[in-house]
């Protein structure tokens, strides 16, 4: 299992997340100031199993939500997500 966080400054989060004041004050939008500051926090569980030979399977499971400050923006739909993989590893020798 494992837990993490992403830290952004406020440049890379206004990319991200924020719009820009002209095109807020077209829509009739307010474009607040977006700080730096912690972007996402991510809880998960990612599981490796030996198959033959070099050959390894690997399989996670990811839960992924924006910072509260984020989540209310303009441009944001969801302010959580989950994600899923499944793959397949050949170790080179």
């Amino acid at each position: 299992g494992y837990a993490q966080t992403t830290w952004s400054d406020a440049a890379a989060r206004t990319r991200a997340f924020g719009l820009p004041a002209s095109v807020a004050s077209a829509g009739g939008l307010t474009a607040p100031p977006i700080a730096s500051g912690t972007r996402d926090v991510a809880v998960g569980l990612a599981l490796r199993w030996d198959a033959s030979g070099p050959w390894s399977g690997v399989a996670a499971l990811e839960r992924s939500r924006l910072a509260s400050a984020l989540s209310v923006g303009p441009v944001v739909e969801s302010a959580s997500a989950n994600a899923a993989m499944l793959g397949v590893v050949y170790l080179l020798r």
